[in-house]
């Protein structure tokens, strides 16, 4: 991977983005595989944890937080744990990823979590000004287009109250495409279909500028940048006034991170110093 990440930095145009062939997720096959490798036990539950604590310390007792194409659910699940006296809002286009949500939320018992179908251009039935945070979480690359993602911080503005919080992660799109099919395939134990949508995710991302620009047209300069060290791998944008974790927060992350395997551990430990090098320290370790 390193010598991947090497080579990007070698390179100076980007390619042109290639959006995903199937915006929303209805396929049970594909949806299940997606759900699966979010588990506890997943390849994704490292990039989860990471983002969980990073967007808690923006989250306080009480407040109403949107969580935007929240898929199974699996994003949203530690969010909800981490913050258990904050309510959410999970929405998301695709019925076959709210209905595996709703089975995963049911079987832990989740009760602060409520999900609902939508689209994030258009985020109908929420009222303006009605939420105190604003989350989306490896989403963004679905939009069709760079107007779509426009509109979708527009919608994001519009329904976040004035002194609200706000936390963007996603794909930034990458130089070489060599690096993408080498992420994509990096794990063959994974079903091809996980991987093919991996591939597609990476290749529909948006550039790091289009992504800046869209949350400035909506946000002006509320929001800053972060991202991995050297190369965009990932990009966060989010409120600048972050707080420490308080410590119900804390002794949550570290049970989830408890129950994580070893490899787990070292991958998210990995990701926390990707994005540490690049500016971007953990708001509590888990450890």
């Amino acid at each position: 991977m390193l010598w991947h990440f090497l080579l990007e930095t070698f390179v100076s145009e980007l390619p042109p983005r290639v959006p995903e062939p199937v915006q929303i997720m209805d396929d049970i096959e594909q949806a299940g595989a997606y759900a699966h490798e979010g588990e506890e036990q997943g390849f994704l539950a490292p990039l989860y944890l990471f983002h969980a604590i990073q967007a808690s310390a923006l989250i306080r007792p009480g407040d109403k937080v949107l969580d935007l194409a929240c898929g199974p659910g699996n994003q949203l699940y530690r969010h909800a744990r981490i913050n258990p006296s904050a309510q959410f809002i999970g929405i998301d286009a695709a019925e076959a990823m709210l209905e595996l949500g709703r089975q995963k939320l049911a079987g832990q018992g989740v009760e602060n979590v409520e999900l609902r179908i939508g689209l994030m251009p258009r985020l109908e039935g929420l009222e303006d000004a009605s939420m105190d945070v604003v989350i989306c979480t490896m989403s963004l690359h679905h939009l069709a287009d760079y107007a779509a993602l426009e509109a979708s911080f527009e919608e994001m503005r519009r329904v976040l109250k004035p002194e609200g919080r706000i936390y963007i992660a996603d794909f930034g799109r990458l130089k070489r495409v060599q690096t993408q099919r080498f992420l994509a395939n990096q794990n063959r134990r994974q079903p091809d279909v996980f991987r093919t949508d991996y591939l597609n995710s990476v290749r529909a991302a948006f550039s790091v500028e289009e992504l800046c620009g869209a949350a400035r047209s909506a946000f002006g300069d509320a929001l800053e940048l972060k991202q991995t060290d050297a190369v965009p791998l990932f990009v966060v944008l989010l409120s600048r006034n972050r707080e420490g974790l308080a410590g119900g927060q804390q002794a949550s992350a570290r049970r989830i991170y408890s129950k994580m395997s070893w490899a787990q551990r070292l991958a998210f430990r990995d990701m926390a110093r990707f994005f540490r090098q690049g500016g971007f320290p953990l708001a509590s370790n888990p450890w």
